[in-house]
């Protein structure tokens, strides 16, 4: 621990590791990977849909804002 109160660890040795060994943990997070892609996908399957809703959402949006725009840009030409 030092003096900010943040404890360090100290390696004290290294050892090869076995090639069997590490595919096996490239095996290992790749499974993870899948699983944790799938459990993501079966929480929420409406996902995929509600994504690609929404741009056509904010698209429908933006092009409304510039017809409200110029209506109301036409409304106050004779005012100003």
């Amino acid at each position: 621990t030092d003096e900010d109160g943040h404890s360090h660890e100290v390696i004290k040795s290294l050892a090869l590791v076995d090639e069997a060994d590490q595919e096996k943990a490239e095996q290992y997070k790749k499974d993870m990977r899948h699983l944790v892609n799938f459990l993501d996908y079966i929480g929420e399957p409406a996902k995929l849909e509600r994504h690609s809703l929404g741009w056509k959402v904010l698209l429908f949006l933006f092009i409304f804002l510039i017809f409200a725009l110029a209506l109301k840009k036409e409304y106050w030409r004779d005012v100003h």
